[in-house]
């Protein structure tokens, strides 16, 4: 069930979201008509994760978005970070620099 954990992003209007970079990837979304991504970011359904957005077109007007929000924290289980020295520091950087 895809509802089930995701009630509270329900209605949330991406453009006039307040949080930074929300609108900012959507408007980045369909002014290149590509998948934009956004994080690492806290989510509204708790954690820390990233979101990857593509805007869906109706001819040549945008219709709506598609997003795929990916949480971080396995991502980063699945990297093996932890096995890392206790001296070294990571940090995720997406590839504007942001």
């Amino acid at each position: 069930n895809p509802v089930a954990g995701n009630q509270k992003v329900l209605g949330n209007n991406l453009l006039n979201d307040p949080r930074p970079g929300f609108a900012d990837t959507v408007q980045r979304a369909i002014r290149t008509r590509d998948v934009t991504t956004h994080g690492p970011l806290r989510l509204i359904q708790g954690g820390l994760g990233l979101i990857a957005r593509q805007v869906v077109f109706l001819g040549d007007r945008p219709w709506g978005a598609v997003g795929a929000v990916f949480d971080l924290q396995p991502i980063l289980d699945e990297a093996g970070l932890e096995t890392l020295s206790p001296r070294f520091l990571y940090a995720v950087r997406r590839a504007d620099g942001e």
